[in-house]
């Protein structure tokens, strides 16, 4: 989820709303929505009890930018004092553009990008990439580690089983296995759904709460034009 303050949840449910976008390459320049940033939106999949995905479409104004394979960070401002001009920013996350194309017609560029979870889905296991045995804690530690990730173990080792051990490698004869289904098993044994946020890997237990913070389900329906 995204923790953001009682005046943005506030602004952002508000009929009218003022909304800025920025995607912030690696050299920090930024695509905004005051310039090449035509359209926008945002989207996470996902369920309990497995790991969480999401991914945004954009269209940027001209046709010279080639970010294939570009990391970029997605910011968002919300106005929370129209009399101040006041804006709150919020950080989405880290996205690799994935998805390309280019429109000469309208001079345009449309592109796709998706969190780190998505690289995962596509890096297949193989026996030996991991070490058995294992716990929970471990294991997870070994794949933020193989991937170059951000895992607070502290945090981790607070929920169910975490210290539960695997005593030998139960995906080895598994065919098509990748290292996102093997956290699938983690988040299905730790009762949460994992995230991978600024090259972070959190596990979010599930909760039934009442909610007071802004989720991707609330920001998916979001466009910026």
């Amino acid at each position: 989820m995204l923790i953001v303050s009682e005046i943005f949840k506030q602004a952002i449910k508000q009929p009218t709303r003022e909304i800025r976008t920025a995607l912030v390459l690696a050299n920090n320049t930024k695509i905004t929505s005051n310039d090449e940033l035509a359209s926008f939106s945002i989207e996470r999949t996902g369920a309990p009890f497995l790991s969480s995905m999401s991914g945004f479409s954009a269209v940027i104004l001209g046709v010279s930018k080639n970010l294939i394979n570009q990391v970029v960070q997605v910011e968002i401002e919300v106005k929370t004092n129209f009399q101040n001009n006041t804006f709150e920013k919020i950080n989405l996350g880290s996205f690799r553009i994935s998805e390309s194309s280019v429109n000469l017609e309208k001079n345009t560029t449309t592109i796709k990008g998706f969190d780190f979870i998505a690289g995962l889905s596509t890096q297949e296991y193989s026996a030996g990439s991991l070490t058995f045995p294992a716990s929970l804690a471990d294991l997870v530690a070994q794949i933020a580690n193989k991937f170059n990730l951000e895992f607070k173990r502290a945090d981790f080792e607070r929920l169910p089983n975490a210290n539960f051990t695997i005593s030998k490698d139960l995906w080895e004869k598994i065919n098509k296995t990748t290292f996102r289904s093997i956290l699938d098993e983690v988040c299905g044994a730790t009762a949460t759904t994992a995230i991978i946020r600024n090259s972070a890997l959190r596990f979010e237990p599930i909760k039934r709460a009442k909610i007071d913070r802004i989720t991707y389900s609330e920001l998916k329906s979001l466009k910026f034009k």
